[in-house]
C-alpha cells in the first residue's frame, strides 16, 4: 500500500487459494507466500509481482513463515506438521539459478 494515498501499489489476484502466510526479504524487494492446499509457497519480486522461484516440499497448506535475522534462510510452517528451513540468498537471480535447499524438521504423523 501507499500509505499517503491508500492506494495499493501492487495487486495480485487469481491466486487458486487463500494466503495464510507472507514473510518480506530483510531488503524488501521480494516476498514469500503460501497457504495453497497443495503446500506450495512462492517468492515474488515486489516491484513487478513476477514470480522468483517456487519452494516445493510441503504436502500441507504453509500455515506460517519467517525469515532469518540474517536474511538468508526462511522457515515454513505447514498443515503436514513439518517445519522447513530454505536458503535464501542475497540476490534474487542467485536464487532463481540455484534453487533452494531445503532441511525438514518434524514428521507427517
Amino acid at each position: 500500500w501507499d500509505v499517503r494515498s491508500g492506494t495499493p501499489k501492487l495487486e495480485m489476484g487469481g491466486l487458486s487459494d487463500c494466503v495464510k502466510a507472507l514473510a518480506f526479504s530483510r531488503d524488501g524487494k521480494s516476498f514469500a507466500w503460501g497457504g495453497r492446499s497443495d503446500g506450495m509457497a512462492a517468492f515474488h519480486d515486489v516491484a513487478t509481482g513476477a514470480e522468483i522461484t517456487r519452494l516445493v516440499g510441503h504436502t500441507g497448506a504453509v500455515r506460517g513463515m519467517a525469515v532469518a535475522p540474517n536474511g538468508l534462510g526462511l522457515a515454513t510452517v505447514s498443515a503436514d506438521r513439518t517445519v522447513k528451513l530454505w536458503d535464501m540468498p542475497e540476490s534474487e537471480m542467485s536464487l532463481k539459478s540455484k534453487g533452494s535447499r531445503m532441511l525438514t524438521l518434524g514428521s507427517p504423523r
